[in-house]
């Protein structure tokens, strides 16, 4: 027993060591990255089969986390705001009570904005003249995203 758990450590730094030379980073459901003045060992549970696909100065490694990560939006929901939409799925309309008065766009499953309108904290939206499909419901006020309901039309 101890001498297969000291050459799956020694196989395991041999892995870290020839790896260290590409430096690639990694999300995965487990694994574990150790660092100490000695050297480094990374490891991860699922990583397969790894592409590199390189155009002209973009290059994309597929399974390995990229160094530069941009962050293109950040929603801040307001978790004050309550909301109740029924009945879900609808055919015609659906009920909306909230805690405050807002702000509603409706959105089609291609993310084309269908309708716009103020609901008060109590109301009702008609959707019968809806194609069938999923409706996103976005509820904002003053320009500020609060909650987002996703609604099946049939």
């Amino acid at each position: 027993m101890k001498t297969s758990t000291f050459i799956l450590t020694l196989m395991c730094f041999g892995l870290s060591y020839g790896l260290k030379a590409q430096d690639l980073e990694v999300i995965s459901a487990s694994g574990e990255y150790v660092e100490s003045a000695g050297g480094s060992l990374s490891y991860t549970v699922g990583e397969v089969v790894i592409e590199t696909v390189e155009s002209g100065t973009n290059d994309l490694t597929q399974g390995f986390q990229q160094e530069n990560i941009f962050v293109l939006n950040v929603i801040t929901y307001n978790n004050d705001f309550e909301v109740s939409v029924f009945p879900n799925p609808t055919t015609d309309f659906v009920n909306v009570q909230s805690s405050t008065n807002s702000t509603l766009q409706i959105y089609d499953a291609a993310g084309k904005l269908v309708r716009t309108q103020n609901v008060n904290e109590t109301d009702k939206i008609e959707m019968g003249n809806f194609e069938r499909g999923m409706y996103q419901l976005v509820f904002t006020k003053d320009q500020n995203q609060l909650k987002t309901v996703k609604v099946l039309v049939q």
